[in-house]
């Protein structure tokens, strides 16, 4: 996800609902002391060490290997850390409505298969990898609509809540 902001305070970038074994945690990726931080909704964080409150486009990547249990949280090309973890999200939200600070958003990618740091560097550098793309999304403002320009069957719903 691409993403900018000039805030310190404490700003929602996503939310997501895990929806294992009839739970309903909910997980968030925020700008907390101006880093990303991840809180998963099973258990524990991971914080972000590169500060994304200057005004500059940032790349945040959060990759999940299922099989391995393993979660990872990268700002731009610098891994943040991992968590030991087994996700299966049913819902995943844009934005945070609790909030009156706000943040601009570019893009929105989601894979079918996680990314190594090889593929987070290409992806960082503008690169498009095609490869397990499920939803490719341009959140440029320019159409009051959401749509997945990637080749699947997936879609993109827009809600204003």
């Amino acid at each position: 996800m691409y993403f900018i902001s000039s805030l310190s305070p404490p700003v929602g970038i996503c939310s997501m609902s895990e929806a294992l074994n009839g739970s309903n945690a909910t997980g968030t990726l925020k700008i907390q002391d101006g880093v990303v931080v991840y809180h998963s909704p099973l258990t524990g964080e991971i914080k972000g060490a590169v500060s994304v409150t200057d005004n500059q486009w940032h790349v945040v990547s959060l990759t999940h290997y299922y099989a391995q249990g393993r979660t990872l949280l990268y700002t731009d090309k610098a891994l943040a850390g991992e968590l030991g973890e087994k996700l299966t999200v049913g819902k995943f939200t844009i934005g945070d409505n609790t909030s009156a600070n706000s943040r601009e958003y570019s893009e929105l990618f989601f894979y079918r298969s996680a990314m190594n740091q090889e593929e987070i560097d290409k992806l960082c550098d503008g690169r498009m990898l095609k490869s397990s793309l499920e939803i490719y999304a341009p959140l440029d403002g320019s159409k009051s609509t959401i749509e997945n320009l990637a080749q699947s069957m997936n879609s993109v719903v827009l809600k204003t809540e």
